[in-house]
């Protein structure tokens, strides 16, 4: 992922073990991009998880909808084109 100087960026101090900081610094990983790159992904992975908990009465409720009568175009779903 590259940085654009469109991207508003904050500063932020964070505090991480010496050990895998050190091993990250000999290896030349990018310990800020490597940060961005796992925050980006876990607060991706929240707002799933919350869509899920807030939607997960109607989905339930859909989901016993379509068992007990099937999908709106199920008879057409064996059907194949000839």
């Amino acid at each position: 992922m590259h940085h654009s100087s469109k991207i508003l960026r904050k500063r932020t101090n964070i505090t991480l073990p010496a050990d895998p900081c050190a091993n990250a610094k000999d290896l030349d990983v990018n310990i800020p991009q490597v940060c961005e790159t796992a925050l980006r992904e876990a607060v991706n992975s929240a707002r799933r998880e919350k869509w899920a908990a807030d939607n997960a009465a109607f989905i339930a409720e859909y989901n016993q909808r379509v068992e007990a009568e099937g999908t709106l175009l199920q008879e057409w779903s064996a059907c194949s084109i000839q």
